[in-house]
């Protein structure tokens, strides 16, 4: 299994990366997930719901099951605890969007000149993809290059 994780500022194309990524690896056949992080807390379903309520009870996993679709609650203390559950998604490939904690994973940075006039994290990335003209000691792809951008995350 292979993680990445696309990072950069708001607006910059992250999303609309990841879902060409997915659309190109699943005509290969590929398993693909996909984690955005969010910063605020959230809930799913409102408090007055039983599924917020199992929660608050001190369920360890709370499933909403509808006829095509399975969500999974899991509780975790920080957001560092996320990483031990990457073991068990039955994937090929794992897209994270916007998480710079684990040094082990891989991250490719998403620029927009138009966003911010400069890198967010230049010094944590392993490659950046820009539809802006870059001088860097990097690999550099235009968003629109998706098969470079497959071979280079495949050699990676």
């Amino acid at each position: 299994m292979k993680i990445f994780s696309f990072v950069g500022w708001s607006g910059s194309g992250k999303t609309m990366l990841i879902e060409k990524l997915i659309k190109e690896y699943k005509k290969k056949g590929k398993k693909v997930s996909s984690v955005k992080l969010i910063k605020n807390k959230f809930n799913i379903e409102p408090e007055s719901v039983d599924s917020f309520k199992f929660l608050n009870s001190g369920s360890d996993n709370v499933f909403l099951v509808s006829r095509n679709q399975l969500i999974k609650i899991n509780k975790i203390n920080e957001i560092e605890d996320f990483y031990s559950f990457l073991d068990d998604i039955d994937s090929d490939l794992i897209f994270i969007e916007g998480f710079t904690q684990n040094q082990n994973i891989p991250k490719i940075e998403v620029f927009n000149g138009n966003i911010n006039k400069s890198l967010k994290y230049k010094n944590k990335i392993s490659a950046i993809i820009t539809n802006e003209k870059i001088e860097s000691d990097l690999p550099v792809f235009n968003k629109q290059e998706i098969t470079k951008i497959i071979n280079f995350m495949e050699n990676l």
